[in-house]
């Protein structure tokens, strides 16, 4: 077989290993974004690092659905070198530091109708967790995607209970 035609394969396995295990979960993140964007609402996408390009892929622009807001830091997701005064060392010091979440968070207004979702591969660093829970504790719902095999076992889950 070829390595083409395996990386389609697996690819589809894992699509349909979504469809038929997080169908319900999808579901409830759709109705909450849906009713935070119908009711006049954000929703505010959060992601560090190489998370950080799902959040930006999901933000309008011509003939997109409007309504979702990417909050991008810089500080966190910039790759430009892997080593020297611009590599890695800065983010992934940033993204285990206590606090700097709540300091993203101050940066914004919230309104009553919006929602987050926070993705991470891990869902461990402090940066994503904190930024979940500032969230929570500002009253919006929060979606939250992992695909880290030892947190949720390759599926999304979301933060916040069913309505």
């Amino acid at each position: 077989m070829s390595t083409a035609r395996r990386y389609f394969d697996e690819t589809i396995a894992l699509l349909n290993q979504i469809r038929d295990t997080q169908m319900e979960a999808l579901d409830r993140a759709a109705a909450i974004c849906a009713s935070s964007i119908a009711q006049g609402g954000l929703v505010f996408l959060f992601g560090n690092g190489h998370s950080r390009m799902l959040c930006e892929e999901m933000t309008p622009r011509q003939g997109c659905f409007v309504g979702f807001v990417a909050l991008v830091e810089l500080a966190l997701s910039n790759h430009a070198n892997i080593v020297g005064a611009n590599g890695l060392r800065a983010p992934l010091h940033l993204e285990k530091y206590e606090g700097y979440a709540e300091e993203i968070l101050k940066g914004f207004r919230f309104g009553p109708h919006d929602a987050m979702i926070v993705v991470s591969t891990s869902g461990i660093r402090p940066v994503i967790v904190e930024m979940a829970q500032g969230a929570r504790r500002r009253g919006l719902p929060v979606i939250g995607m992992e695909s880290s095999p030892a947190v949720t076992a390759n599926r999304p889950r979301l933060l916040t209970p069913p309505a």
